[in-house]
């Protein structure tokens, strides 16, 4: 039976997703991965229903382990698009609660630490990642949503272990 683990980072009008499969025993692969485009409707309502309905749906027959989700990083300033993207951010993160998906948010400067790595330590740092990433294929800005999927994998693992 395969294991699934999901790394997902919001931004104003799109998000970007990777499913990672794989358990203990299995060796851990990039299932699936996509960069979400939201359309404009015209309306945020319906852009954000969008969202929603994407993300129950795009992984409704899978069996979801857990999730991470990359925090947007704080403005002086409240912009629209700090807004639009904590928008899209809670909307992500309701449709998998709604699922009952084991979700955890994460910033992103905070993810090398979650492997040991020391302070300082980047994204491109954490053990894996590029053979992940170069096994697919995907391009670097991929990484984020990666490390966001190993976090959870990591979290569950951590959590089964306790």
């Amino acid at each position: 039976m395969s294991t699934f683990y999901l790394g997902i980072v919001p931004a104003k009008n799109e998000f970007l997703w990777v499913l990672l499969d794989g358990s203990n025993n299995e060796h851990l692969r990039i299932h699936d991965s996509k960069k979400a485009v939201i359309p404009d409707f015209g309306s945020r309502d319906r852009e954000l229903d969008w969202v929603h309905t994407n993300v129950t749906e795009s992984f409704i027959d899978l069996d979801l382990e857990g999730a991470s989700v990359v925090q947007g990083a704080l403005a002086r300033t409240n912009t629209d698009a700090v807004l639009f993207r904590a928008q899209v951010e809670g909307v992500v993160l309701a449709a998998l609660g709604a699922r009952k998906v084991s979700v955890t948010s994460i910033k992103k400067a905070s993810m090398p630490t979650e492997f040991g790595l020391k302070r300082g330590a980047s994204v491109a740092d954490i053990p894996g990642l590029p053979a992940l990433r170069t096994s697919r294929n995907l391009p670097k800005y991929f990484d984020e949503a990666i490390s966001a999927a190993l976090v959870a994998r990591r979290q569950v693992q951590l959590a089964q272990a306790a």
